[in-house]
C-alpha cells in the first residue's frame, strides 16, 4: 500500500523496492525493518491511492518516543483521520530536530485503514529512528529536497519512477482486496488483522472504538474493554491454526512493566499481528495433522465434571474419614457461606500431613452443601502431577462436610497472579517463559481429564493451584462461586456461571464439549499474560455472546509474544471443530517454551 519515494532510498543506500503490502497480505518481515534517518533528512514523503470501488477510510497518527527533547513534535501535512484519495497524492511526515541534544529518536508512523463491514482491516506502523546532533539547528522553511534542489535531476527522475512504481503497486494491491473482500462476501466471514496495544500511557488501546465511540479508560484495569476488542474470524475454512512466523525475539523473554510513561510509546514491542493463518509457527501444521487432530473426539464425553460417575456423596465415601481427622486451622479464603482454611489431616497412624480444607459454615442451606460435595467429588480417584484431588472427606452430617485436599505453598494461581502485578513483574520470580509453562502444565492436566472423558467446564486460573516450585495443578471448582463472585453471574436462569470464561456455543445452546474447554484454556492463558486481570471487563454479560458473534474476542495484552497470543487466538474460533486440539496445543506450547529459554 505505501512505499516511500526515493529520498528514503538515497537515506539507506538501497535500490530495490521494499514492500510493506503485497498481494492484499502485510509484509511483517518488513514492517520489522526500523531504518535510520541522517541529520540532514528531515522528512519522509509518501504517495497513496485507492482505487478500490468504495471507500477506505484512515486514521494516521505519529508516535515517538524522546524524554530529553531532541525532537520536536511530527507535524503532517494531511488530516489525522479522512478518505484515501482515488488518485495519485501524497502527503509528508515532517520530523525536525531542535539541534540541543544528541540522540536517536524512535519514531513510529501509525496507518489504520478500515476495510468494509465486516471485512479486514489494514494497520502498518512504519519505525524509524530519526538521528539528533547537537548544535545542528533546523532550517528556517526547509522543504523537501526535491523542491530546493532542482538541479538534483537523478533524484527527481528517481522519485517519479519511485511514485509510478508505487500507483502500479497500490492498483494491484487494491484489486487483490476487492476481489478478497467479494469473497468474503460470498463466504459471510470476518477477517480482521491483529495489532498491538501501546498507544501512550493506555495499556491496551486499539484504533477502533466501541459501537458507542467511547475511548478506553486507562485506569479500568482492564485489558480487554469494549473500545479495545479485537475482531476475530467468526469461522476459517481449512485447520490452518499455525503457519510460518520468526522465532520467539528476545524481548519475549521477561515481561516487561505494564505501562510506559505517559506520552511514550513501548516502541520495541509494537508490530502488526497478522490473521491468525499467518502468525503461527510452521512447526505446529505438523501437530495439526490428521492423526492428531482425531485424537479426541469433539462429541460430548461419556463423563463430565458434573456427571462422572457415580453419586458424589458415594465418591466421597471413598476418602472418608472420621470428624475429629481433619483439623480447620487458618483461614485462607471465605465467601458469603463458603470457607477454605489450611490445616491438617491426622492418619490413622499417627502420621500429619498440611492440607486444604474446604467447607461451609453451620448456617449453610442443603443446596449449598450439595454443591460442595458435587464439585468437590468431580476429581476423585484422578491422579496426575498437574490435578489436585482431594485426599479425605467428613461427610457425615452431624456438622458441615469438609473436602481435603494437599497443601500447596503458593496457593490460589490467581490470587498468586495478583500479587505479582502489585509488587511489578520485575520483583517477582514470573518471565513469559514461566506464563507459557503455567499454561503448558494446565493443558496437561486437562488433556488428562479428557483422556479420561471427563470435561472440566470451568478452566480458570482461580482453580488452579501452585506449589513452592511453582507447578500449576487444576482443581475443581467447589466454592469458586461463592469465594470469586465477581467471576460468575448469572442470565436470568437461576445459575451462576462463569459466563467470560465460556465458549460461543456454550452461552448460546449450553453446549459442552472438549473444544468448549480449548475455549475457556485461551481465556487462561490470556490471565497468565495479563496477571489474572478481568477479561471482558467493560462488556455487559447478557452482551457477551452478540459481541462474540460478531467476531469480537479479548485483545493482545501489552508486551504479550505474538507466538503466545495466536496460541490464544486459535481457542476462540466461533466453529468449535475448528480449534486445536490438545496435542497440538500442548505440542505448540512445549516448543514455544523451549524457544524462549534458548534466549535466557
Amino acid at each position: 500500500m505505501l512505499r516511500l519515494k526515493s529520498v528514503e532510498d538515497q537515506l539507506i543506500r538501497i535500490e530495490a523496492d521494499l514492500f510493506y503490502v503485497r498481494d492484499g497480505a502485510v509484509n511483517d518481515y518488513a514492517m520489522s525493518f526500523v531504518v535510520p534517518m541522517k541529520p540532514g533528512i528531515d522528512f519522509l514523503r509518501f504517495s497513496w491511492q485507492s482505487r478500490t470501488a468504495y471507500p477506505l477510510p484512515y486514521t494516521i497518527s505519529v508516535h515517538f518516543d524522546d524524554n530529553e527533547g531532541a525532537l520536536q513534535h511530527p507535524e503532517l501535512d494531511i488530516p489525522t483521520s479522512g478518505i484515501i484519495p482515488r488518485t495519485v497524492e501524497s502527503f509528508t511526515v515532517h520530523l525536525v530536530c531542535w539541534g540541543n541534544v544528541t540522540k536517536e529518536v524512535p519514531v513510529g508512523i501509525h496507518l489504520h485503514v478500515e476495510g468494509p463491514p465486516k471485512h479486514n482491516d489494514t494497520k502498518l506502523i512504519i519505525k524509524r529512528n530519526k538521528i539528533c546532533i547537537k548544535g545542528m539547528l533546523p532550517a528556517r522553511n526547509r522543504l523537501p529536497a526535491a523542491e530546493i534542489a532542482p538541479q538534483q535531476g537523478p533524484a527527481l527522475l528517481g522519485a517519479a519512477a519511485c511514485a509510478l512504481g508505487l500507483v502500479l503497486v497500490v492498483g494491484l494491491i487494491a484489486s487483490a482486496m476487492y476481489v478478497r473482500a467479494r469473497k468474503q462476501i460470498r463466504q459471510d466471514s470476518l477477517h480482521t488483522s491483529f495489532t498491538t496495544a501501546a498507544y501512550g500511557s493506555h495499556q491496551n488501546v486499539f484504533i477502533r472504538l466501541d459501537p458507542l465511540g467511547r475511548p478506553p479508560s486507562a485506569n479500568s484495569g482492564s485489558y480487554a474493554t469494549i473500545a479495545s476488542l479485537n475482531k476475530y474470524p467468526i469461522s476459517e475454512s481449512k485447520k490452518s491454526w499455525f503457519r510460518s512466523t520468526p522465532s520467539p525475539s528476545p524481548y519475549a523473554t521477561a515481561l516487561l512493566p505494564l505501562g510506559a510513561p505517559n506520552g511514550t510509546t513501548a516502541m520495541g514491542t509494537e508490530s502488526v499481528y497478522a490473521k491468525p493463518e499467518s502468525v503461527c509457527p510452521s512447526r505446529v501444521s505438523y501437530y495439526a495433522s490428521s492423526q492428531l487432530t482425531q485424537v479426541y473426539s469433539l462429541s460430548t464425553p461419556a463423563r463430565s465434571i458434573h456427571s462422572n460417575g457415580s453419586n458424589p456423596k458415594d465418591k466421597l465415601r471413598r476418602i472418608a474419614v472420621s470428624p475429629g481427622t481433619i483439623i480447620c486451622q487458618q483461614l485462607v479464603q471465605e465467601g458469603t457461606y463458603g470457607r477454605i482454611y489450611s490445616g491438617i489431616l491426622h492418619h490413622p497412624l499417627g502420621e500429619t500431613r498440611d492440607v486444604l480444607i474446604k467447607t461451609v459454615v453451620d448456617g449453610a442451606s442443603l443446596s449449598q452443601v450439595a454443591y460442595l460435595l458435587s464439585e468437590g467429588s468431580t476429581l476423585c480417584g484422578i491422579s496426575h502431577p498437574n490435578i489436585l484431588f482431594p485426599v479425605a472427606a467428613v461427610t457425615e452430617l452431624s456438622g458441615p462436610p469438609k473436602v481435603a485436599y494437599p497443601l500447596t505453598a503458593k496457593g490460589n494461581l490467581k490470587l498468586y497472579l495478583q500479587s505479582c502485578r502489585e509488587i511489578g513483574i520485575q520483583n517477582s520470580q514470573l518471565s513469559t517463559r514461566q506464563l507459557v509453562e503455567f499454561g503448558l502444565q494446565v493443558a496437561r492436566g486437562i488433556s488428562h481429564l479428557h483422556s479420561l472423558g471427563v470435561l472440566h467446564k470451568d478452566i480458570a486460573t482461580r482453580n488452579c493451584v501452585l506449589d513452592i516450585e511453582l507447578n500449576v495443578r487444576v482443581c475443581d471448582n467447589a466454592l469458586s462461586r461463592d469465594v470469586f463472585p465477581n467471576d460468575y453471574h448469572c442470565l436470568g436462569d437461576n445459575e451462576n456461571r462463569p459466563v467470560k470464561w465460556m465458549a460461543l456455543e456454550t452461552l448460546e445452546k449450553k453446549f459442552f464439549t472438549a473444544s468448549s474447554d480449548i475455549w475457556s484454556l485461551g481465556v487462561l492463558l490470556w490471565e497468565l499474560a495479563t496477571l489474572a486481570a478481568m477479561p471482558f471487563e467493560e462488556v455487559d454479560c447478557f452482551e457477551l455472546s452478540a459481541y462474540l458473534r460478531d467476531g469480537y474476542r479479548l485483545a493482545q495484552p501489552v508486551n504479550c509474544p505474538d507466538e503466545f497470543y495466536t496460541v490464544m487466538s486459535c481457542c476462540w474460533l466461533a466453529d468449535y471443530k475448528q480449534r486445536p486440539s490438545f496435542p497440538q496445543l500442548i505440542a505448540y506450547l512445549h516448543d514455544f517454551h523451549d524457544d524462549l529459554g534458548k534466549y535466557i
